[in-house]
């Protein structure tokens, strides 16, 4: 069977002959989708309406946009068995605030990843989801449970995308490390440059974030930064084998595999157009054997 959206209007699920087996539609889903331990899809989706659906208030003046949701969506059935407000889940912890952190008010969450834990280790709960929210440059570690927001996890990543699992103590996630809003440059060149720092190249990484210590690493670092690997939006990584990661490079359609620091794959989808190829859109390499 397959389950896929289409163009973020509802989630369907196919039998090998294309039979609808079921539809949702009641949610517009966007983005990754997850199976949890139990078969159960989780998926970042918006109310289904074209309009803003949230309201901040600073004084007098009202802000609207877009509000997102945690949604879990049974497999055999495409019932909705769990439906969270982001906008709420914030603001019942007093992180209302964050939705300013983006500058970008009709979309000032932006979630790309509801990634469940498929266990219980000593840093998280099976049936906890780590939520990735590109715009607040946060992971949301979400307990749907008990509706607890264990933990938000900021750090040395900018505009991510794709967190996921590796190993029992950590989660990694593909840092586009991009500004998250359009910026206004007002200044012209100045005319000397003795007080003038450059900043070094931006570039995409691999940042690994391990509870027990509570500290970040990059992964396979010289080599991003040595084939430039960087894509403004999008993107991800997939952990297929130890020390082997595979990589979307979204944006420039370029598909990766880096074992160690070393490029062992690079390649584009091909298209039957000449000169042009595919935008690859959450690849992922499919272990299974048929």
């Amino acid at each position: 069977n397959l389950v896929y959206s289409y163009a973020g209007r509802n989630l369907i699920r196919v039998d090998s002959l294309s039979n609808v087996i079921w539809k949702q539609d009641a949610v517009w889903p966007h983005h990754a989708k997850e199976l949890d331990s139990d078969g159960n899809i989780w998926v970042s989706t918006y109310p289904p309406k074209f309009d803003a659906t949230g309201t901040f208030k600073i004084n007098d003046q009202e802000i609207y946009f877009k509000d997102e949701y945690i949604t879990k969506i049974d497999g055999e059935t495409g019932e909705i068995l769990f439906n969270k407000s982001i906008t709420e889940l914030l603001r019942e912890n007093g992180l209302t605030s964050y939705l300013l952190k983006s500058g970008n008010m009709s979309d000032p969450i932006h979630t790309n990843d509801v990634e469940p834990a498929l266990k219980t280790t000593p840093y998280y709960n099976e049936g906890d989801v780590f939520v990735s929210a590109k715009q607040l440059s946060s992971i949301l570690h979400y307990r749907p449970a008990t509706n607890e927001l264990i933990d938000v996890i900021e750090g040395p990543f900018l505009s991510q995308h794709d967190v996921d699992f590796l190993g029992d103590s950590s989660i990694v996630l593909f840092n586009n490390n991009y500004y998250i809003s359009p910026m206004n440059n007002n200044w012209s060149r100045p005319e000397s440059e003795k007080f003038l720092i450059s900043g070094e190249s931006m570039y995409s990484n691999i940042v690994q974030y391990d509870f027990k210590s509570d500290s970040y690493s990059v992964i396979s670092d010289s080599a991003m930064k040595k084939n430039k690997i960087f894509s403004v939006t999008e993107g991800l990584i997939d952990f297929y084998e130890p020390g082997s990661v595979f990589i979307e490079e979204q944006n420039s359609g370029i598909l990766w595999i880096i074992k160690g620091d070393e490029v062992v794959y690079k390649n584009v989808l091909d298209s039957h157009h000449e000169g042009y190829h595919h935008l690859p859109n959450w690849t992922r390499i499919v272990n299974h054997h048929f």
